[in-house]
């Protein structure tokens, strides 16, 4: 085990009066431990305001410490929620470093203290000075403002794609009481389906549906997906609907309701195109972008989130470092001769976590270091999402030596030899192994409209 960084954290603090605050939405609570760990005073608090910031504080730090330079105290925040970047960026200004302890570091260090569980703002701001005192935090950092708008807007289109989410399972749990059959057609959210909600959505609407006036609109906002036979199918489902009945006086309420949802829906769809050519603008700025987007498969929005997640990916060293901020490092089980399984920390970035995911998924079909490893691992124990996340360490390392070379990606056909005779056991395999019985939701979907074309 390397502790170098750790000694380092450690070394940075030594001989240094630290603060540490717990930070609450009216009220921040502060404790000061001197550079031999002792507490100087009480703790104390001050209120979130320009009146506790500019005065109560430094007044309080003040009676505990005779003398006090930016040099000599470190300022320890919890990042608990967005309380604490307000105090985090105030104390940098004024030129003090500032330690960032994690709620998780607190929460763990509770019951050592005394064999105590019991949770206290005071109890809690000495532990966070305490835990920096011991190396257990992060160094706050203020990037350029290029890559701080990135991740602004970046979470804010991680944020609108839930909400997105949201209002498509209201829309199907909507069509799903009152005609459920209306789903076997298409997917609720695609922009024919809000056509036609828009002017139909129980049964006897779609009973009573003009088909050669209405066929033609399908046939353009689909692309020629949809048209004259899906309206069929439509009136032919309508007519043995299982849907919850609507007299006249509730439909009006319906109507409002939906419209209401489908608004949210496409209200929502305009804000993740806004957001994501804003973020794609900015990431074109910045040189890395050019490296990610030469990778097959991996597409510009994917690139721009990536930049904007990591904060600059230029600035990391290792590709590991990339992996434990999203907490894709291996947590590890071991005593004497036992050894338990491996498994994925998950202590990070879950949204950098969510791109690494989709960006391994797309070059694992095409990028052959990413393939190899794979494949590899599908013919260990075929599991899609374990394998994926296993070869998510090849892609980091292909992005950061390119990175670091300042090149963009070139095929090698080093690898093309080991990925033939890779695929080529891969296929052995399939042709031997029994075939799996698959029931996705789009099967069911085209059995059911070939059933009802049938019949």
């Amino acid at each position: 085990m390397r502790t170098d960084r750790y000694q380092q954290k450690r070394q940075a603090v030594l001989g240094k009066s630290i603060l540490g605050i717990d930070p609450g939405k009216a009220k921040h609570h502060g404790a000061i431990l001197d550079a031999s760990g002792a507490q100087q005073g009480t703790s104390f608090g001050f209120s979130v305001s320009r009146e506790g910031f500019d005065h109560t504080l430094w007044k309080q730090i003040q009676k505990r410490l005779d003398a006090y330079r930016p040099e000599d105290l470190v300022i320890a925040v919890e990042t608990s929620c967005n309380l604490w970047k307000t105090i985090a960026h105030y104390c940098h200004e004024k030129g003090y470093t500032v330690a960032l302890v994690k709620p998780l570091t607190t929460y763990h260090s509770r019951s050592l203290m005394k064999h105590d569980f019991s949770r206290t703002d005071p109890k809690d701001a000495f532990l966070i000075a305490d835990n920096t005192q011991k190396g257990h935090y992060d160094v706050f950092q203020v990037f350029n403002p290029h890559l701080e708008a990135m991740h602004q807007l970046s979470i804010t289109y991680d944020k609108l794609w839930k909400d997105r989410v949201k209002a498509k399972l209201r829309l199907r749990s909507f069509m799903e009481t009152y005609f459920p059959e209306y789903l076997s057609a298409f997917a609720i959210d695609t922009k024919t389906s809000l056509y036609l909600l828009g002017k139909y959505f129980l049964p006897r609407h779609f009973l009573e549906l003009d088909i050669e006036e209405e066929a033609p609109v399908l046939l353009r906002s689909s692309m020629r997906h949809h048209g004259r036979e899906t309206l069929v199918d439509l009136r032919a489902w309508a007519k043995t609907s299982i849907g919850v009945p609507a007299c006249q006086v509730k439909e009006d309420a319906l109507r409002i309701v939906l419209d209401g949802w489908v608004e949210d829906l496409q209200g929502v769809e305009d804000q993740i195109k806004r957001v994501e050519k804003a973020l794609i603008g900015l990431a074109k700025q910045d040189p890395c972008f050019d490296i990610l987007t030469s990778i097959p498969n991996i597409s510009q929005n994917l690139a721009a989130q990536f930049i904007a997640e990591t904060l600059g990916p230029d600035r990391f060293d290792h590709f590991k470092q990339i992996e434990k901020l999203a907490g894709l490092n291996l947590r590890l089980s071991q005593s004497g001769k036992y050894a338990g399984r491996r498994r994925v920390a998950k202590i990070g970035n879950t949204r950098l976590r969510r791109i690494l995911y989709q960006m391994t998924q797309l070059t694992a079909k095409t990028v052959p270091q990413v393939r190899c490893k794979f494949r590899r691992r599908q013919l260990k124990r075929k599991c899609y999402r374990k394998s994926i996340i296993a070869s998510t360490p090849q892609l980091l390392r292909l992005i950061v030596s390119l990175i670091q070379e300042g090149r963009c990606y070139q095929h090698k056909t080093d690898w093309n030899r080991e990925l033939r005779k890779l695929e080529k056991a891969y296929d052995k395999q399939e042709k031997t192994s029994p075939k799996p019985t698959y029931k996705n939701s789009h099967i069911r979907r085209q059995k059911l409209v070939e059933q009802n074309r049938a019949a």
